[in-house]
């Protein structure tokens, strides 16, 4: 499981975010990403850097550290400009900049980002709207050889349709504080309806639109008995703050040992990255070293 810290972009001191990507690589850390914000959530008004100029920065500035959204929200840039051909071609400007060292966290944003939008004139659409256009970015994103992450929430329903849309477009689910017991790689034989289901996924994923062909495509192989067709995971990448975990899930215990534990445990339920927010890097690298070597390996 590679580890990401989460960038303090909520203030005004440039200085202080980009040194703390820079202490990020120098602690040996996979990777550090921004919130794409217009203000913080609930706090309008406050400061909020803007994502892909601070990220250009951060990969000129950096010579491994991945960098990336969590999550650029593809109304936002409709809203702005029709379509999401500004916000592709932001990531390409950061690629161009960084090459293979880009994660594109995209999501469809939700409530809590509305009076931010609505501040500023932006109209982000519809859900559905924004879903459809969701799916169009992760298939072009991931079609251009950038790794893409889709955010959709951490529901039972919000994860099941991201993974339909993610088995769909080649993109890995971003879950946000989700609850690691509860988080299980789907193998594409999961989103296929079983024998009398009356709901079924592939309709809802029809909706979205002929992005889901590749799902189509994976019951139809299946069905003819095509022995080239395997299972593989919708890989898994999860974010938010170990505190949270440790508090549920590990009985309040503090320190070093507890983040290792909730590290531990986010690994055992196979996710493939963990991006940390509200901690220090070298505290994360400490808890990583204390998990790796309690796990025999």
């Amino acid at each position: 499981m590679r580890l990401g810290i989460m960038l303090p972009t909520f203030q005004d001191s440039y200085s202080r975010v980009l040194d703390t990507a820079r202490y990020a690589e120098e602690c040996n850390l996979d990777g550090a990403f921004c919130y794409d914000h217009i203000w913080p959530i609930g706090h309008p008004g406050e400061p909020a850097f803007s994502c892909f100029p601070l990220l250009g920065a951060i990969a000129a500035s950096t010579s491994r550290l991945t960098i990336g959204t969590l999550v650029a929200r593809v109304g936002l840039y409709a809203g702005v400009v029709q379509g999401t051909d500004m916000l592709i071609h932001s990531f390409e400007a950061l690629h161009a900049i960084a090459p293979g060292r880009v994660i594109a966290g995209i999501g469809s944003g939700d409530s809590r980002s509305t009076p931010e939008d609505s501040a500023y004139g932006i109209e982000s659409g519809p859900a559905e709207s924004r879903r459809s256009l969701l799916r169009d970015a992760a298939r072009s994103l991931a079609g251009r050889g950038l790794e893409t992450w889709v955010g959709l929430g951490a529901s039972a329903s919000a994860l099941r349709t991201g993974m339909i849309l993610a088995a769909s477009t080649g993109a890995s689910i971003n879950v946000w504080q989700a609850d690691p017991s509860k988080i299980k790689p789907i193998v594409p034989d999961a989103l296929i309806p079983r024998e009398g289901e009356h709901a079924d996924p592939l309709e809802r994923a029809t909706e979205m639109g002929n992005g889901n062909a590749h799902i189509a495509s994976y019951a139809s192989n299946r069905a003819a008995g095509n022995v080239s067709c395997r299972k593989q995971s919708v890989p898994i990448t999860w974010a938010g703050s170990l505190d949270l975990l440790t508090r549920t899930d590990l009985e309040g215990k503090q320190g070093v040992t507890s983040y290792a534990e909730a590290l531990s445990l986010l690994a055992r339920s196979g996710i493939t990255w963990a991006v940390c927010a509200g901690i220090d890097a070298a505290l994360l690298a400490e808890a990583a070293r204390v998990a790796t070597g309690n796990s025999g390996n």
